[in-house]
């Protein structure tokens, strides 16, 4: 899988962690913008949604049997669903 993400302004963007569900799709987490961002790719590589932090730091991904993402970072966790809604947490 070849896949590239450019966050706003071109800035650096910096994985520091993912995860793969049984489906082979593909979850990276990590530093972008001054924020955070977490990506959900398909087993092609191509984006099923991105989910942005602006006021957090994003360090840890783990995923759960009913397809949740669970994302740790500075200031605590976010839950997000399946489809990449947060779902529940604070700010990281």
């Amino acid at each position: 899988m070849g896949a590239r993400y450019n966050g706003p302004g071109n800035s650096s963007d910096n994985a520091m962690s993912l995860a793969v569900d049984n489906a082979g799709n593909v979850y990276v987490t990590g530093l972008s913008g001054g924020g955070s961002a977490t990506i959900k790719y398909n087993a092609d590589g191509v984006v099923q949604w991105v989910a942005r932090n602006e006021n957090g730091n994003a360090y840890s991904i783990a995923l759960d049997d009913l397809g949740n993402v669970y994302v740790t970072g500075k200031g605590g966790t976010i839950k997000y669903s399946s489809s990449g809604a947060s779902a529940m947490g604070s700010t990281i």
